[in-house]
């Protein structure tokens, strides 16, 4: 007899109890697997006895949330996992191990102190500052057994010159958040990992805030932004002290309230939405200059909201005008720190104009070369300073997911249930399409150009650089160039319960696994 599951009401008391049992049974057997590869003694004796227990505790506490998560709103059910995966990081992985953290602490310390720019160090030429650090902080970063031994580190007297040229490259505005937690915690203590803490938990704070108001604004397909940021690399990224959780965290926030103010609000604009338009056009021009495309999507605002096309068009023109023109300002001051060793940004310029041919060759070999990494990485197949290998086959099946998201088989089905039946095609605004896929396209070039003439030796084959998480602000516009946002918003998703609550089963095994591997990684 066939059963057609229509909905997740549709399915029995029992038949949920006996899935959730098998959903348990299938973590507590991974937890179990991974535990016993390193030793459950190992990880509760001595230095970060702690750290485990919290983990552990998380753990649990995600896997037991999974039946209930269905019950609440798309922004508390991601908020709710996304407060647990971010203990689970926050105790796994040592303070200063995410990518360039050391760095990213650094330049957040200097502008807590009130320089927004860095100054160049005569002897060598490189960007970075004299700053009260005269200890060595990555020794809060090696194990936690270092970090047991070293956590009463203090802020020195001395003033040591501290090199961080390619961080001096980033606008204060992105560490914004971080550089007010230290200066917060400097006003009560000289305690080094308590003041690093403090900053990444004023970094957190932020991301989460931009998020749950993008779920809460996203009018329609709001399991996909908690699908997207959920990803155990982007929870990793805003666990630490890098912007890239940021840009990550306003990109969405920018979709979801551009997409509120196309489908969703009727009224013309009022003062705080104009000033939170202005402030996230100049954000995200700042923020990286390689995501200042993602200003074209306010195009896709009505007119009626500025109340008429012309007003529009002057908005558009002046957020235009502002973010690229703070870009240049910003460039031209901190160009002198465009001094990486062995590359020559003008010789890379000059066979881009010349070759451009050959230069998209490079771009298309190095795709092709580093596709697998790339993926890899952007999922959190590699954590830590990208040297903390977590499961392939795990980061397989959320690629697996992410992969049947934007297939979206059963509005795919629909459709072509709808052709061969011959109804008539809903007229279709394909100017929605077209922005996101030139924003897509934009931001890739620029990412490909910008590591290519700045981190890329001169005539190498393949770009280097870029790197997985670059690509997370990119999953939703990519999915809106080939999904229609307008015919997103009939409210008819078949199967969408049931499909999150296998989404969450999978989001929750992944990063469950991956803070494991953190874990034993950091002892």
């Amino acid at each position: 007899m066939h059963v057609s599951i229509k909905k997740w009401s549709d399915i029995s008391k029992i038949s949920k109890i006996i899935m959730f049992a098998a959903v348990f049974a299938v973590i507590a057997a991974a937890l179990v697997i991974k535990l016993s590869r390193f030793g459950v003694s190992a990880l509760f004796s001595g230095t970060g006895a702690v750290n485990s227990g919290v983990v552990i505790l998380c753990s649990v506490g995600a896997a037991a949330a999974i039946p209930f998560l269905h019950k609440l709103s798309a922004e508390k059910n991601f908020l709710v996992l996304w407060t647990l995966f971010s203990l689970i990081y926050f105790f796994s992985g040592t303070p200063l191990k995410a990518p360039d953290e050391t760095g990213h602490f650094y330049r957040s310390f200097e502008i807590a102190s009130g320089h927004a720019i860095s100054e160049v160090q005569e002897s060598s030429g490189q960007g970075g500052r004299e700053l009260p650090l005269d200890v060595d902080v990555t020794l809060l970063a090696d194990s936690w057994r270092s970090f047991d031994d070293n956590k009463d580190m203090s802020l020195t007297e001395t003033k040591p010159f501290l090199v961080f040229t390619n961080l001096s490259l980033y606008c204060p505005v992105s560490y914004l958040p971080q550089a007010a937690g230290i200066f917060t915690a400097r006003l009560f203590t000289k305690n080094i990992a308590v003041i690093v803490y403090a900053g990444r938990i004023a970094n957190w704070l932020v991301i989460t805030l931009m998020i749950y108001f993008a779920i809460k604004f996203m009018p329609a397909k709001k399991e996909l932004m908690i699908l997207f940021m959920l990803l155990p690399m982007n929870v990793y990224l805003a666990t630490s002290l890098s912007p890239d959780g940021l840009v990550n965290a306003l990109s969405m926030l920018m979709i979801g309230y551009v997409l509120h103010l196309r489908f969703t609000q009727e009224e013309p604009l009022r003062v705080p939405q104009y000033i939170l338009l202005y402030v996230m056009a100049l954000a995200v021009s700042l923020l990286k200059i390689v995501y200042l495309p993602m200003c074209m999507m306010y195009f896709l605002i009505p007119a009626e909201r500025f109340g008429n096309m012309r007003n529009k068009l002057i908005h558009a023109g002046i957020m235009a005008a502002l973010a690229v023109g703070c870009n240049l300002v910003w460039l031209m001051i901190c160009k002198k720190f465009l001094t990486v060793p062995g590359t020559d940004a003008n010789e890379q310029l000059s066979y881009i104009l010349h070759g451009p041919v050959n230069y998209v060759m490079v771009m298309i070999r190095t795709a092709i070369h580093d596709a697998k990494r790339w993926m890899l990485m952007m999922i959190g197949g590699y954590l830590g300073a990208i040297n903390i290998e977590t499961s392939k086959v795990l980061a397989f099946v959320y690629l697996l997911l992410l992969i049947a998201a934007f297939i979206d088989l059963p509005r795919t089905a629909a459709f072509i249930k709808a052709k061969k039946s011959g109804a008539k095609p809903e007229k279709t605004v394909w100017s929605e399409n077209i922005i996101f896929g030139v924003i897509v396209f934009a931001i890739l070039m620029l990412i490909n150009a910008s590591l290519y003439l700045q981190w890329t030796p001169p005539h190498e084959p393949l770009i280097k650089g870029i790197q997985g998480r670059y690509f997370i602000a990119l999953l939703l516009p990519l999915y809106l160039t080939i999904h229609n946002p307008g015919k997103l918003m009939d409210g008819n998703e078949p199967h969408r319960e049931l499909r999150c609550v296998v989404s969450e089963f999978v989001i929750v095994l992944v990063n469950l696994c991956a803070g494991l591997d953190v874990l034993f990684a950091c002892f």
